[in-house]
């Protein structure tokens, strides 16, 4: 399947994802580790069947609970950021439902550090106040998971399911004409490959249309196109000037999709070359 192209709000919401784990893990670590190596005194008023009296002594209260609670808490966020990364890094059309796992564990982590704010703030140690912050943190999280998996979703359901137009012998019989009329030289062979993929794709037979398209285009200047793998970069010398990715249309038109969001449809020449919507001739290397 080709690559999917995404809109900008999709990076946008993953450096929000990845900004919110670290201050979550960071304050998670700092008030988990506080609490963990905090203690108070309590004392206590007992009477002694020895001494025929009321005794006063006191013991130590440990927040271990509630620092181990927020310590986990914490790093149930790094598996939050690990899911984040593989929804956007992995190019496919349902990778949004990664984010289903950043959901549970943002939950989860939210959770830990709710329980070790409440129990510590119980206990009379402000400490908590250090930890709510990562509490925080997790339930944005959960908010941002929700929404991330909602824009995945309407997105995914955009996608026009394709439906055989054709069967595959009357696409059989429609190829093997098209292959005349370019061994008559009638059709040019950029003009034969569109019409080759409009004619599969009616017959429900999905190309590949990103992958068998790699070249390097001289646009002058001392700058090259390259296109590789659903990626373009412009670049000067060695130096990468922009950078995105891009799809190749059925109907002949190249759209380099920026990392901006911004697009730039170019179009296939006769002789494979690139043409701008100015006019200019990117000429293939």
């Amino acid at each position: 399947m080709s690559a999917v192209v995404r809109d900008k709000k999709y990076k946008d919401m993953l450096i929000a994802t990845l900004v919110l784990c670290g201050i979550g893990f960071i304050f998670g670590i700092i008030g988990g580790s506080m609490l963990v190596s905090s203690f108070d005194l309590e004392y206590y008023t007992y009477y002694s069947n020895y001494t025929h009296s009321y005794q006063k002594s006191y013991y130590y209260y440990y927040y271990d609970f509630e620092g181990a609670m927020a310590l986990s808490g914490a790093f149930a966020l790094l598996i939050v950021a690990g899911f984040a990364i593989l929804a956007y890094r992995i190019n496919k059309p349902k990778s949004h439902l990664f984010y289903v796992g950043a959901l549970i564990f943002s939950a989860l982590s939210c959770s830990l550090t709710m329980t070790s704010t409440i129990v510590g703030w119980t206990g009379g140690n402000d400490l908590s106040a250090v930890v709510l912050i990562s509490m925080i943190a997790g339930f944005a999280l959960i908010v941002l998971s929700c929404v991330y998996i909602a824009f995945g979703e309407r997105d995914y359901r955009k996608i026009k399911v394709r439906r055989p137009k054709l069967s595959i012998s009357q696409g059989a019989k429609e190829l093997i004409g098209l292959k005349e009329l370019l061994d008559l030289d009638v059709l040019t062979k950029p003009e034969f490959e569109v019409q080759k993929r409009r004619i599969l794709d009616a017959c429900g037979i999905i190309v590949d249309n990103v992958r068998t398209f790699n070249n390097n285009y001289n646009c002058g200047n001392n700058l090259t196109l390259t296109l590789n793998d659903g990626k373009f970069a412009y670049r000067n010398l060695d130096k990468t000037l922009i950078s995105g990715s891009y799809k190749f249309e059925t109907d002949g038109r190249l759209t380099l999709v920026k990392t901006d969001g911004s697009t730039l449809c170019l179009t296939l020449t006769e002789d494979e070359n690139l043409k701008t919507p100015n006019g200019t001739v990117y000429n293939k290397i």
